[in-house]
């Protein structure tokens, strides 16, 4: 079983890191053929890591690249990198607090991005959203509605603020965790909130969680004992994926 470390203390963990966590959302439905991954370099907090430009199902330690907070490749040149990189980037510049990012497009999550309804948290496992996720336009439509250019990174970056997560309007979704294991974690009780929200709202006005509830419920589902039990069933999930990646 791959072990249970939320916070690598160096480059080699923070690439395997990264690695695993590129499958592990795949395997969840989070990414798909598109999303990506991000995990900062606790060597060097002036750069991160990331797969080149692929499937993150199919992410191996070969595929890793480094890249600074300029957006610059460090290592692997030979690669082609994300065209949105820059969003990692500009986060990672504002957000020290930030060790990993992910970028997705769960189909959950599109309603909330498209038509402007705030998704709140409406379950206690989703209190770590207290803060709520912020929406953010994208004004250049010539870039595919990509988040591709600095300007637009840094704004998304501004509107992200010190929440945990901000839809990126007919578009997607940015998640960021203090850690590998908080990212993970973000990413699928966002997902997961989202459905229990609009089928709440089918039934009528749904009761959703006060500040206070919110901030006692995070400090639960980021706990050190919740992380290790969240990390093992993830792992059992994907064994048959991880094959590759067991030690």
């Amino acid at each position: 079983m791959i072990s249970f470390n939320p916070n690598p203390r160096t480059a080699q963990e923070a690439i395997e890191q990264c690695v695993i966590v590129n499958r592990l959302l795949a395997n969840e439905g989070i990414l798909d053929a598109y999303g990506h991954v991000s995990v900062r370099n606790p060597e060097n907090p002036n750069t991160f890591f990331q797969s080149r430009r692929m499937a993150p199902g199919l992410v191996t330690r070969k595929d890793i690249m480094e890249l600074d907070l300029d957006g610059n490749v460090v290592s692997n040149k030979q690669f082609q990198h994300f065209t949105e990189i820059l969003m990692h980037s500009e986060i990672y510049k504002v957000r020290p607090d930030v060790n990993a990012i992910c970028h997705n497009h769960a189909k959950e999550l599109i309603p909330f991005s498209s038509t402007g309804t705030p998704l709140r948290p409406i379950s206690q496992t989703a209190g770590m959203f207290y803060k709520g996720i912020p929406a953010f336009h994208n004004p250049t439509v010539n870039s595919g509605l990509l988040a591709n250019t600095r300007e637009v990174c840094q704004k998304l970056a501004q509107v992200l603020g010190d929440c945990r997560a901000a839809f990126i309007g007919v578009h997607g979704v940015v998640v960021i965790g203090e850690n590998a294991i908080n990212l993970i974690t973000g990413c699928t009780v966002l997902r997961d909130n989202a459905v229990s929200q609009f089928q709440a709202m089918q039934l009528g006005s749904p009761r959703y969680l006060t500040e206070e509830e919110g901030r006692a419920a995070t400090e639960t589902m980021l706990s050190p004992e919740d992380g290790e039990r969240m990390w093992s069933y993830w792992l059992n999930r994907a064994k048959n994926t991880l094959t590759d990646l067991y030690w």
